[in-house]
């Protein structure tokens, strides 16, 4: 449930990282690379420009994470 505003993201490692219901809206120079391996869930907020490109698998189904 992190709130991680304008945060510099650049080469930041989420591998493994819990970021149920984090909110990286106004976090700057996140990659949808760096947040692969981390936990999330369709109520992590993101960036505009990865709304598209990163995803939620729950239960088989595919949503998006925005």
């Amino acid at each position: 449930m992190a709130q991680v505003q304008d945060a510099k993201m650049a080469g930041a490692e989420l591998d493994g990282a819990m970021l149920e219901k984090a909110d990286f809206l106004d976090a700057l120079g996140l990659t949808a690379d760096q947040v692969q391996g981390a936990v999330i869930d369709a109520r992590t907020r993101w960036p505009t420009s990865l709304r598209d490109e990163v995803r939620f698998e729950s239960e088989g189904e595919t949503v998006s994470a925005d």
